[in-house]
């Protein structure tokens, strides 16, 4: 079949889908700058909502929370979280901004200061986040109608492992976060009452013998939390873990 344009969205990089898949949440940029981007198909018609753009790069990670009505937002260049209010046509309004201060690790480049490089949710509600810059894990608390966002915990990584990406277990008590630099996964435990994560386990997603570029980026569990899934740059290829 023909394939027809419905819309033009600049470093359109990463989307997420609302539960009634009938909204997108797209990083995006326009003529003032980065952001994000919601869009609607209703009935098979697709429809560009709005913008929210302020001066910089746009964001590189996006997440919906569909019980509270908030979209999440990992801007990496500036080293901020961002919370948006769904309003009632899916269009986004920015309610709350998070920066991340200090320094970076610098054991690597790109590591000279704060960069948020993923944001979602965990199983009991709190978000999460993945700092490759400073290694660090950070949960918050969401709170009221705004979504404001309260500091709980924060889980250093060890220097240089460039913390990029995290993904949960069915179960809710795991975790796996990857390193970009490190080119490895880590298994975490989860407190759901405190917060809280802590390693388990660290596992490598190259073979023992390679020597070229190393550059991990994703992670991807089976819906039966059977097996995790890493992606490897560099070494091209897709590490397979099985679950016990």
């Amino acid at each position: 079949s023909n394939l027809t344009e419905v819309a033009h969205i600049q470093n359109a990089t990463y989307f997420a889908l609302d539960k009634a898949k009938q909204h997108l949440y797209t990083c995006a940029a326009d003529e003032n700058g980065g952001g994000i981007a919601a869009l609607s198909y209703k009935r098979g018609k697709t429809e560009l909502l709005n913008y929210v753009t302020s001066v910089g790069a746009p964001l590189c990670y996006v997440a919906v929370d569909n019980e509270r009505g908030f979209v999440y937002g990992a801007n990496y260049h500036l080293g901020e979280i961002r919370v948006y209010k769904i309003q009632k046509n899916g269009s986004l309004t920015l309610t709350d901004t998070v920066k991340h201060e200090g320094e970076g690790s610098k054991v690597h480049s790109g590591q000279e200061r704060p960069h948020v490089h993923y944001t979602d949710l965990t199983p009991d509600g709190r978000l999460v986040t993945c700092d490759l810059g400073t290694d660090e894990i950070t949960v918050y608390d969401v709170v009221g109608e705004e979504g404001k966002l309260s500091l709980v915990s924060l889980y250093r990584m060890p220097a240089g492992t460039g913390v990029r990406h995290l993904t949960f277990h069915p179960n809710g008590k795991i975790a796996y976060a990857i390193g970009e630099f490190s080119s490895t996964v880590t298994v975490l435990s989860y407190n759901e009452e405190k917060g809280r994560f802590a390693a388990l386990e660290t596992i490598s997603t190259l073979p023992v013998d390679f020597e070229g570029t190393k550059s991990a980026s994703a992670l991807r569990l089976s819906s039966d939390g059977a097996f995790l899934y890493a992606s490897n740059r560099g070494h091209n290829s897709i590490a397979i873990y099985s679950v016990s």
